[in-house]
């Protein structure tokens, strides 16, 4: 494998008006009713598809006749991203065997930390593919202490705007036959998809809160389609009876566990 860059830069940041269309996409699926900013913690998300990344971004598509299942996704947010602002990303990818983790630092032109990103990926037969069935949500786990929201529906049209904005080219993500290809059984929503909306919804939910890391587990395919519930349980609250420390439950409509994240908020005096 040819060498990778360990830095690259882009000296035009965020563009501006895909930051503002990836919003609406993500508080509309969230269907929080009011639209905000770009939530930080996905905005990296965004980079991947920049073509200075296009090495790194290629190395996530698995090679031909097999498939690549997002394992995680952690976010790490240090200070808000604004669009436009110039950006160092210093990258680096580790191998072992099947599995790639992708690590991505954000900085600034004031040579300023922005965040950090790391993504879990392993590439996999369709055999093994098809094998990911997923678990139930356990009843146990709600004890009238978790509040739900319903998301709008992921359907084919959300998934090309998102991927368009995304510049992600994975077919799974639109043809059921590349999707059966890899031991599918149709089209499955990204993941990042999934991960973006989970912001809008801490937001609405608990308003007074700043999400500083996100650490997101992908449990199992989510199809073209499907509507998804959003689970939000604080399982910490700092001195001040904020919530410090929140968990995710991210359900099918089959109950079946799309993902769980687990989410640390910033204290008062960092929540900027």
């Amino acid at each position: 494998m040819a060498d990778l860059p360990g830095t690259v830069s882009i000296p035009t940041g965020l563009p501006a008006a895909e930051t503002a269309a990836l919003a609406t996409c993500l508080v509309g699926m969230a269907d929080t009713g009011s639209l905000g900013q770009l939530p930080p913690a996905i905005a990296p998300a965004l980079l991947l598809g920049h073509p200075a990344l296009a090495e790194y971004a290629a190395l996530m598509t698995p090679s031909h006749g097999m498939g690549m299942v997002h394992e995680s996704q952690n976010f790490q947010r240090v200070t808000g991203l604004s669009p436009e602002t110039p950006l160092t990303i210093q990258a680096a990818l580790n191998e072992k065997g099947m599995a790639r983790v992708f690590d991505f630092a954000l900085i600034d032109g004031d040579q300023t930390p922005r965040g950090q990103m790391q993504t879990r990926l392993r590439s996999v037969t369709p055999e093994e593919m098809a094998r990911f069935k997923g678990s139930q949500f356990p009843p146990h786990m709600d004890k009238g202490d978790v509040i739900w929201r319903q998301s709008q529906p992921f359907d084919r049209a959300a998934v090309a705007a998102y991927l368009s904005l995304a510049r992600d080219p994975n077919p799974i993500h639109v043809s059921d036959a590349a999707a059966r290809a890899v031991g599918l059984p149709g089209a499955v929503v990204p993941g990042m998809f999934v991960a973006g909306v989970i912001e809008p919804v801490l937001t609405a939910t608990l308003p007074t809160v700043v999400l500083r890391q996100m650490k997101l587990r992908f449990m199992a395919p989510v199809a073209i389609g499907e509507v998804l519930e959003y689970g939000v349980l604080t399982r910490a609250m700092d001195d001040g009876g904020r919530a410090k420390t929140v968990r995710v439950f991210v359900l099918r409509a089959d109950r079946i566990i799309a993902a769980i994240a687990d989410l640390e908020m910033a204290p008062p005096d960092q929540a900027t």
